[in-house]
């Protein structure tokens, strides 16, 4: 693609959606030889034949700050910003998840300090907590240290992977899986105390939510106004919030992880 041949993706259209016709149209409009238009309106018809469908602005702007840690040369993929998008609706089907089960669990959320700013773990008995829940909030205490140390080097790049990480790795696809055996009516098997879980998932929503804000805009400020809303007197933004730090979460448990491994990877095996 070249900017002086006018043959440019326009990012509102990977924002917004664009049916096919528009693309060929953009390509038209440009200054391509009648063999490159061709050969470009086929090629798009091929790669694309439904167009493109809407990824939003969070989408296109988390995939192009991944990019950042490659060379000058970006090969922008709409892959990339496909993959972004799925990471968006895991976020909002963890949200609604984790507040389903605190509604129906009736857990206490008014925690607050004398900002206003939610106190998540400060009413977590630390007997309560299983191998399980110290394990992600171990690894919720690592991500952060990495969110921290690649922010204050400006590897946004970093910072990013490292909370899509957690998200996607320890939260969902472990913790909230062992979670659903105490959450849907067999707490026995995990030993795990239901609220204590749903306070764990909650705090570190509220964290990650946080963290992403620079990265995720109006998501994160959409989850953030719907997770605070318990409080009726609670009109902050995510932007007026504390910056997620280490020190919230209560401490890194090595011996914890090594340990929720251990029975990880017997569960894979056993598959």
């Amino acid at each position: 693609m070249s900017k002086s041949l006018g043959n440019v993706i326009d990012p509102m259209d990977v924002i917004n959606g664009a049916e096919l016709s528009r693309l060929q149209d953009a390509l038209r409009r440009g200054y391509l030889s009648d063999k490159e238009l061709k050969r470009g309106t086929k090629e798009l018809a091929n790669m694309y034949p439904n167009g493109f469908q809407q990824f939003g602005a969070d989408a296109l702007r988390f995939a192009l700050l991944l990019y950042t840690q490659q060379t000058q040369q970006i090969n922008m993929s709409l892959e990339g910003v496909r993959a972004s998008y799925h990471f968006c609706n895991k976020l909002w089907n963890t949200f609604r998840f984790i507040h389903m089960h605190a509604a129906k669990l009736e857990v206490d959320t008014d925690h607050v300090d004398q900002d206003g700013n939610k106190q998540w773990f400060a009413d977590i008995d630390d007997r309560e907590l299983t191998v399980f829940d110290r394990a992600l909030l171990s690894r919720l205490y690592g991500m952060l240290q990495a969110y921290h140390d690649a922010m204050s080097a400006y590897r946004l790049a970093a910072a990013a992977e490292a909370v899509r990480e957690f998200v996607q790795r320890d939260l969902c696809d472990r913790y909230i899986e062992i979670c659903k055996l105490s959450l849907f009516g067999n707490p026995n098997a995990t030993s795990q105390v239901p609220k204590v879980a749903v306070k764990v998932l909650l705090g570190s929503l509220d964290i990650v939510l946080r963290a992403l804000h620079p990265f995720m805009p109006f998501l994160s400020e959409e989850l953030w106004q719907r997770h605070t809303r318990s409080r009726a007197d609670s009109d902050m933004s995510v932007m007026e919030a504390k910056w997620a730090a280490p020190s919230e979460v209560l401490r890194p448990n090595c011996s914890a992880e090594a340990e929720n491994n251990f029975v990880l990877d017997i569960v894979s095996s056993i598959r």
